[in-house]
């Protein structure tokens, strides 16, 4: 009978021990990968580049203002399982980054469902849905890290942060209904799959060794250094991380489902300057024929410009290769440039004695007409078509039927919040603005101007609710330098980001834009703008 019970109590012990192992190895296997914040858990994080493939928020209201993220564009969606029974809206979080920027929640979606600008609210969240919080940021700089942190904005007494590790899926955001119940927070994609199959590297094949040949084919399609973005549905880009002055450099546009009869295909590089100030055309290759869909190569060289930081690739489709013409246009993410030469601004004058002065009126200096050099193309301004909201086409071009003026015209039926035309300017101090201009259907003009340190100021301005020619003359100095001044009397609204992200002017001016987008009066969605006359008065 002893033999008996200390067998059996052998046996229990035994059997314990395996159970609580297997207990252990399961848990271990199903590691947990979540982070919690006020609502509930954070099961994933991802951030893909502008545009990849973006999610499309449904039934944007059309006078929702132009975004002020313009230059190093992504967007990051945060994947929870809500506490059940609480309220989660757009308005609860904000992302910030290292220099605690703001970056707003632009949608909100349950499941795998849309989403929808109208739909900005759940009342009650469910136990067996995930909700999904999706925001429109800023890159950091090449050389900084990724990060960010999820900041609860509706508790009033203590700040409530969360740094949130996030990844890079590729070219689109993981669906919540393939999100493991144990979260995928802060795991590269892919690599959950290779933890799993990790204890079947012991086993041995039951037959003779084979090269694993799919792995090999990955690596020889992936270069070093090179990323691929697909902008648009119809367009893949591949090109170089990084580049360098002198270095010249390839992309490869793969073009499908687009080209149904023979046009041409062109790329142009733009470029940006230190602060990611948006400086211009930099280089074009020449257009090529096509007849078809397939793969078209550009090659770019980098000759040295001051204070050069990075470059972007549009590659447009235009019957004539000419880019007022152009039918499709896509745009790539920024190339980092180094090597470039850098320049300091110069610095102040040394302070000189006070000197008793008479007061005397300002005096204006002399005025700088952006629609009168014929030797450029479209007297020198660019178009632009808003790629952070993916969707608007448009162009520019000289209207010889309306006084020879700038047209510049936004079609946003396939989605897109505005285009612009944008004139850079060199140590231009504006006094005054001075337009005369014809916007149908309108009655606020949009502008932007760039000051020195990288800082935009987005300006709306009142226009007369008219079809007809209208004059413009606005005191843009002494609104910048008091905006409570009578030239406010002119403006309906004002934004600025960027740069000193301090609301304050610091001339003279480095651009200047103009921006339309979709109107409500127009069921074409098709939106003009002609402008015969832009003098800027100096100082």
């Amino acid at each position: 009978m002893k033999i008996i019970l200390k067998t059996f109590c052998l046996s229990l012990v035994f059997t314990v021990s395996t159970a609580l192992f297997s207990q252990d190895a399961g848990s271990e296997k199903k590691k947990m990968h979540v982070a919690r914040i006020h609502s509930g858990t954070v099961l994933a994080a991802e951030i893909i580049l502008d545009g990849a493939d973006v999610p499309v928020i449904k039934n944007v209201d059309p006078l929702e203002p132009a975004s002020r993220i313009t230059s190093d564009v992504a967007y990051a969606a945060i994947t929870i399982k809500a506490d059940p029974g609480r309220s989660l809206s757009v308005y609860d979080y904000v992302l910030l980054n290292r220099r605690k920027d703001e970056f707003k929640c632009i949608g909100i979606r349950e499941g795998d469902g849309d989403y929808d600008y109208q739909k900005w609210e759940y009342d009650s969240t469910k136990p067996d849905k995930l909700y999904t919080l999706l925001f429109k940021v800023q890159l950091p700089a090449f050389n900084e890290k990724l990060a960010y942190s999820l900041a609860y904005m509706l508790n009033k007494v203590k700040a409530e942060e969360v740094n949130i590790p996030f990844v890079k899926p590729g070219n689109s955001f993981t669906p919540p209904s393939k999100i493991p119940p144990e979260g995928m927070l802060g795991v590269e994609p892919g690599k959950a799959e290779a933890v799993a199959a990790k204890p079947e590297e012991d086993k041995k094949p039951d037959g003779p060794a084979v090269a694993a040949d799919k792995p090999v084919q990955e690596a020889a399609v992936k270069s070093p250094g090179m990323k691929t973005a697909k902008p648009e549905k119809w367009c893949t880009l591949t090109m170089p991380d990084k580049t360098s002055i002198g270095q010249a450099f390839e992309v490869k546009a793969s073009i499908s489902e687009r080209i149904k009869e023979p046009t041409q295909v062109g790329a142009n590089l733009y470029c940006r300057t230190n602060g990611r100030v948006s400086a211009g055309l930099y280089a074009s290759a020449p257009a090529q024929p096509a007849k078809a869909d397939g793969d078209f190569i550009f090659k770019f060289d980098m000759p040295d410009k001051d204070n050069l930081e990075s470059v972007q690739v549009m590659v447009f489709i235009s019957p004539t290769g000419n880019i007022d013409d152009m039918k499709a246009s896509a745009t790539g993410p920024d190339i980092q440039v180094s090597g470039a030469t850098q320049k300091a601004e110069a610095p102040p004058p040394p302070p000189q004695a006070a000197v008793k002065q008479e007061t005397k009126p300002e005096q204006k200096g002399p005025e700088k007409d952006l629609l009168v050099d014929k030797s450029v193309d479209n007297y020198g301004w660019t178009f632009d078509n808003g790629q952070e909201f993916p969707g608007a086409t448009g162009k520019i071009s000289i209207d010889k039927q309306e006084r020879n003026s700038l047209k510049l015209e936004g079609n946003f039926s396939n989605g897109g919040a505005y285009v612009q035309a944008l004139h850079q300017l060199k140590n231009v101090d504006i006094s005054e603005i001075k337009a005369e201009l014809k916007y149908p259907g309108s009655t606020n003009l949009c502008m932007r101007v760039g000051d020195t340190s990288g800082q935009c100021h987005q300006i709306n301005l009142k226009l007369k609710d008219s079809s007809d020619w209208q004059k413009v003359n606005f005191q843009i100095g002494a609104y910048l330098a008091d905006r409570n001044s009578p030239a406010a009397q002119a403006v309906s609204k004002y934004e600025s980001w960027g740069g000193a992200a301090d609301g304050k002017w610091h001339g003279p001016a480095t651009f200047v834009s103009i921006l339309v987008g979709a109107l409500p009066s127009k069921a074409d969605k098709i939106t003009l703008l002609w402008i015969s006359s832009f003098k800027l008065v100096t100082k």
